[in-house]
């Protein structure tokens, strides 16, 4: 169930054997998460709410990815009301302290990522090992970070576990990714638990035909035992896996790293070579170039600064179709709490107190459909926010990247109080359902609600519209800082292009030295 990476290397000049650095979740992370899990529980906590909120008890699931939900959202919950660590902080510990806390789901949740420094054959040659978050993993994030380190990973180890293995949950994770990236190596731990070694291998069979039917031909299954690893004769088959690792895939490794260094070394090369070539031609052609260069750069400035200019639309369709949304859901949710079943007593006594019950149930029920609403148009703004930052920076960022971050924390904020008055003006007879009374109450209810509603949205509205502007000023410095490192690039590139004598030496010298270099590392470039 624990959300966060963890990296396995060899020390290195600040870290020696043991040690751990462990980088705790920032409040705005930590924040969204606990939006995304409370909404899949049926919560509409965020991380002020859930701090203050009555401790959450594990109630009767359907599912066990339910369960799992709402033992995450628990675990949130003790974590952040124990004040145990500073949001967005590195701590450095040692490997016993750091397995402490990793063992325990309120403290471990709220690690962003660990890295483990240990020295070992494997870690000496350079390895570094990734364990990223399961296929159990509680939320999208949690799979997005996975899939962003399987994406950059020499190698792609799937780990499932002999008495449930290649589950639903392995097949829909590596459905997902064999479109990516197959696993290279399918491992079955716990092997040991296998009856004979007949079973045994009806499970390899099994793995293996159930990764051919996904489409993954290539993948390699390997069963073995890490607890019998550990114990003083060790597991063989962990042995024989490790000596194959550290063997031929090294070998494959170090060829697929020399065609990469090599591939890389003859595109730098290639590039140095236009840089010469364009040098030596006329000043006249150079200058024509250069008016060129010049134009795309500008135009390339202007659309980046189009693309960050503020755009309100989605908040201000928002604004007017949320109250009649609003009102729907809440309508539905009224005659879910308050009917002729839940409010029955014996004496008018007995109905007041049922009727205040269930107004403040539903009073309970509009919060969540507030949320709920609030999540969506943040979900809208992240997503246009996120359009923004393409057009500028590419694929390749994302919001959390460039720590951009939207809350949703206005409340809708009705006390019961105001309901349950109405309540009391209206003659709660036995017959209250079917003599107008009813009808009356719920008329001056959503008379009340319309005016809180409209009110919410606008405050809601421009709370929202603050934050995107918050958070576009954030991209803008951020593209400001790109900006100018790409200007100091272009006024360099237009100075060599103008210069009458254009100083080739540098060009020269650096071609040289990395052709020596490639002779040295044994790599061939033309």
């Amino acid at each position: 169930m624990t959300a966060s990476l963890t990296v396995v290397r060899h020390p290195d000049e600040k870290h020696s054997h043991g040690n751990v650095s462990v980088q705790i979740k920032s409040e705005a992370v930590l924040n969204e998460e606990i939006q995304a899990v409370a909404y899949e529980s049926g919560y509409t906590f965020n991380l002020a709410r859930l701090k203050k909120a009555e401790g959450l008890s594990i109630a009767k699931t359907n599912t066990l990815a339910e369960k799992q939900r709402l033992e995450y959202l628990r675990a949130l919950q003790l974590a952040v009301k124990k004040e145990q660590y500073d949001y967005g902080k590195t701590y450095d510990m040692n490997l016993h302290d750091w397995q402490e806390i990793a063992a325990k789901e309120d403290h471990a949740c709220l690690i962003e990522e660990s890295t483990v420094y240990f020295s070992s054959d494997i870690t000496a040659k350079g390895w570094s090992f990734v364990d990223t978050p399961g296929v159990q993993s509680v939320n999208e994030r949690h799979t997005r970070m996975a899939i962003e380190k399987i994406k950059k990973a020499d190698r792609f180890m799937y780990v499932t576990y002999y008495h449930h293995a290649f589950s639903r949950a392995d097949q829909s994770f590596i459905e997902r990714m064999k479109e990516i990236q197959a696993p290279h190596y399918m491992v079955i731990n716990a092997a040991d638990l296998a009856k004979d070694k007949h079973e045994k291998q009806y499970v390899i069979n099994f793995v293996d035909d159930q990764l051919k039917q996904n489409g993954c031909d290539d993948s390699v299954t390997v069963s073995l035992s890490s607890k019998k690893s550990l114990a003083p004769d060790g597991d063989q088959q962990f042995s024989n896996f490790m000596h194959y690792l550290e063997t031929e895939e090294a070998a494959r490794l170090q060829v697929t790293s020399h065609r990469q260094m090599n591939k890389r070394l003859q595109t730098l090369i290639n590039a140095l070579h236009t840089v010469a070539t364009i040098g030596k031609q006329p000043l006249a052609e150079r200058k024509k170039l250069a008016e060129q260069e010049k134009r795309s750069y500008m135009e390339k400035e202007h659309a980046d600064l189009k693309h960050l200019e503020t755009d309100d639309g989605e908040i201000k369709v928002w604004e007017g179709h949320a109250t009649r949304r609003m009102l729907l859901a809440f309508a539905d949710r009224f005659s879910k709490e308050i009917h002729v079943a839940s409010v029955n007593g014996k004496d008018k006594h007995a109905r007041e107190k049922q009727i205040n019950q269930a107004l403040e149930k539903f009073l309970q029920a509009c919060e969540e459909e507030w949320q709920k609403e609030l999540q969506a148009v943040a979900d809208q703004i992240r997503a246009s926010l996120t359009a923004q930052m393409v057009q500028i920076f590419g694929e390749g960022r994302s919001l959390e990247d460039m720590n951009v971050h939207l809350g949703t924390e206005v409340d809708f904020h009705m006390p019961p109080e105001s309901l349950q008055t109405m309540a009391k003006k209206r003659k709660l007879k036995k017959s209250f359902f079917y003599d107008g009374e009813f009808d009356a109450l719920k008329t001056d209810v959503f008379a009340l609600l319309e005016e809180h509603v409209r009110e919410r949205i606008q405050v809601a509205a421009e709370s929202l519209m603050k934050d995107k502007n918050g958070q576009l000023d954030k991209i803008k410095e951020y593209a400001r800082k790109k900006r100018k490192v790409e200007e100091e690039k272009h006024r360099k590139r237009l100075q060599f292009l103008t210069s009458e004598h254009p100083d080739l030496t540098p060009v020269d010298a650096e071609l040289n030295m990395l052709r020596e270099n490639a002779d040295i590392a044994g790599l061939h470039v033309e």
